[in-house]
């Protein structure tokens, strides 16, 4: 083997830049275990980004240990939340569900307990029941219920009676808006009339004076 000496010219700043070699291997041993906590925090969720269910997996931070109370370990939020607030999901085991959001304001254990008490217990029979009752009660479906029906490994016969319902009640929304567009251009050719027949009425009478 044969090896070549380079020399490098050394500035004041690089030697100010300069890391103890024991500082710098401590350095790379925080990393790797930053690396593999955030590992061990990264969990699958679902949730609805530009209209689309989304399934990604994202860095939580589990609320029982935000507030020391296990009545909440069914519940994570983003773990950055206290910077700009962050998403709420509910563990349903095969995947986390977006069941809310926290504020960055929300920092004391009081404050987010009072955020999610509503949905703590919240568990995917509750979400399949409130599916069931929008089927029954013709209320919109979002994308992401679907997704979460299909995730839970549901028949195909059940996602496409979701989402046949789902399309349904788009065609009635949008049905609906297209009557009431009629109505209101028809109030407003009906107002026109009416003051220009106002108008009229004032030329003549001024015609006449």
């Amino acid at each position: 083997m044969v090896g070549i000496v380079v020399p490098v010219r050394i500035t004041q700043t690089d030697k100010n830049k300069a890391v103890n070699y024991d500082e710098y291997l401590n350095l790379q041993k925080d990393k790797e275990d930053q690396k593999k906590v955030s590992k061990q925090n990264s969990k699958k969720c679902l949730y609805i980004s530009n209209n689309k269910a989304v399934v990604r997996n994202k860095e939580l931070t589990c609320i029982a240990d935000l507030v020391s109370d296990e009545a909440y370990k069914n519940l994570y939020v983003e773990s950055d939340y206290k910077k700009e607030g962050g998403q709420v999901f509910a563990d349903f085991g095969f995947v986390l569900m977006y069941a809310g959001y926290l504020s960055h304001y929300n920092v004391e254990p009081d404050d987010i307990k009072h955020r999610v008490e509503n949905i703590k217990d919240f568990s995917f029979e509750d979400y399949k029941k409130y599916i069931t009752d929008c089927l029954n009660n013709n209320q919109f479906i979002n994308v992401a219920d679907i997704k979460l029906m299909e995730l839970a490994g549901e028949s195909t016969d059940y996602i496409k009676t979701l989402k046949d319902h789902r399309q349904k009640i788009i065609n009635m929304r949008e049905q609906k808006y297209k009557e009431q567009e009629v109505k209101r251009e028809a109030e407003d050719q009906a107002y026109i009339a009416e003051q220009n027949k106002k108008a009229e009425e004032i030329i003549n009478q001024a015609e006449q004076a």
